[in-house]
């Protein structure tokens, strides 16, 4: 049994044949049914007198391992303690609150460009006995995560971003996304989400985390816009990058989506991945499928460097030639930018790119500008500039509305109480940027502090040393 299962999954990657045998055969197994499977076999074995055991080496030629009950137990701690490592608050986070050492959302296992039939939603597997968040109706109030096994819920943001190209795994369109393992199965059952604790859970986080050369259910997102367009910049200019704004609560999968740090400090501990300092602090991930009706706009990244002030507002030539992100904001706190009226009329060009509607994406528009502020402009101005900056909408407000205007082509009744929208939207967005900032700066400044007392602390005991050996002498 385990033969013909390693011989179908080999074929399966070599021919495309195959592969539209293997998904109709039990062996196509994404949601762990297999173990099910499995148990069905060893009763039927018992009842024909023949005793069927797990084999635990990965290696189908070697003998088989008696079964144990040390084994078993080792088992169950494995199992245990990765629910534990994800259950446990994460120690990582220390130093790396806002932006920290990211990796690539994008999984390099192969394009597509033939789109999939429609997804259908499957009611059966382990997942489908969890009831998944329930969406809030207002786009004003951030959804959580479902997944009872993290200890602390995580905020979902108004806007994800993602960053694809022609190498980007899955199906990549204006049009939707679907995730490696399903886009080449037009018409498939697809799974619910499957929850943390699940056996396979660990297998297909550290093969998407690791980047292996194996399809997996999910698609990488990130709530950071400085990061995706970072991303976007080092994939350039022979992959022609996208960038697609998505409204958050559409793509969330019956209301699921994972927040990687959690996940990622779970597989640290259990061993999962080795010698990665990526911290996953901005990283989420969809399961299965984007609809086009969640993807608010898709630019590309020629779009944005094209025009002036709105790749002076983003740095690009800055952080094309940067070689991490975390030493380019450091580069900032040290270097920080002028909030001048040229910023707002550049934020306002930004959001008329993406084609935001004031009436309708009033959240978005809001979030967009909190993203932009928050991740290009450090540290932080003082409490006084701070006070300044919120005080002095209408002027910096007014120079927004103007290159939104200029920069849309609408009629004249479109504007119709629009512009009390937009400066609403602009006046959240600066305030929420500015807390942002002030809360950053801080993390900053406690950072610095505590690297001088160690600094300060190394020197007293290298010269204690020091004298201890001239004593001696």
């Amino acid at each position: 049994m385990s033969t013909y299962w390693a011989d179908l999954s080999t074929r399966r990657r070599l021919d495309p044949a195959w592969d539209a045998v293997y998904i109709n055969t039990p062996f196509h197994d994404p949601m762990g049914r297999w173990i099910e499977l499995r148990a069905k076999l060893e009763c039927a074995g018992q009842v024909a007198g023949i005793d069927l055991q797990q084999r635990e080496e990965d290696s189908i030629w070697g003998p088989t391992p008696k079964k144990s009950r040390t084994n078993n137990q080792s088992n169950l701690v494995n199992r245990r303690n990765y629910k534990s490592a994800v259950d446990t608050p994460s120690s990582d986070s220390d130093g790396d609150e806002d932006h920290g050492l990211w990796a690539s959302d994008s999984e390099p296992r192969g394009p597509t460009t033939k789109r999939p039939a429609a997804l259908k939603p499957q009611g059966r597997g382990p997942a489908s006995q969890i009831a998944p968040i329930t969406p809030q109706t207002s786009s004003s109030r951030p959804l959580t995560t479902p997944d009872s096994s993290f200890s602390s819920q995580e905020v979902m943001p108004q806007l994800f971003y993602r960053k694809y190209d022609n190498l980007s795994a899955g199906y990549n369109s204006p049009q939707g996304f679907v995730a490696g393992q399903y886009h080449r199965l037009p018409g498939i059952d697809v799974p619910p989400p499957m929850p943390t604790d699940s056996a396979w859970f660990p297998h297909q986080a550290t093969n998407h985390l690791t980047r292996q050369p194996v399809a997996t259910p999910f698609i990488g997102v990130t709530c950071s816009f400085i990061w995706v367009i970072y991303q976007a910049l080092k994939s350039e200019p022979s992959s022609k990058p996208s960038i697609a704004l998505i409204n958050a609560t559409a793509a969330a999968r019956d209301g699921w989506a994972y927040p990687v740090q959690p996940i990622m400090s779970g597989l640290k501990r259990m061993g999962f991945v080795r010698g990665i300092r990526y911290k996953a602090t901005q990283e989420w991930w969809i399961w299965a499928e984007i609809k086009a009706e969640a993807i608010l706009h898709v630019a590309s990244l020629a779009d944005l460097a094209d025009d002036p002030e709105i790749s002076q507002l983003l740095m690009l030539d800055e952080l094309r030639s940067s070689n991490n992100l975390t030493g380019f904001r450091d580069r900032l706190q040290h270097n920080p930018r002028n909030l001048g009226i040229d910023i707002y009329a550049a934020l306002g060009k930004v959001v008329a790119l993406f084609t935001l509607d004031p009436r309708r994406h009033k959240d978005f528009i809001t979030q967009l500008i909190h993203d932009i502020l928050s991740g290009w402009f450090i540290p932080a101005p003082s409490k006084d500039d701070l006070n300044f900056i919120v005080s002095s909408q209408d002027d910096n407000a007014q120079s927004f509305i103007d290159a939104y205007k200029i920069n849309t082509e609408r009629d004249r009744a479109f504007w119709d109480g629009t512009e009390d929208a937009l400066y609403r939207s602009f006046s959240e967005g600066l305030k929420m940027a500015a807390i942002t900032i002030s809360k950053e700066r801080s993390f900053y400044e406690r950072a610095s502090a505590r690297k001088r007392r160690s600094s300060n602390e190394q020197g007293v005991r290298s010269r204690r040393r020091r004298g201890a050996y001239e004593d001696s002498d």
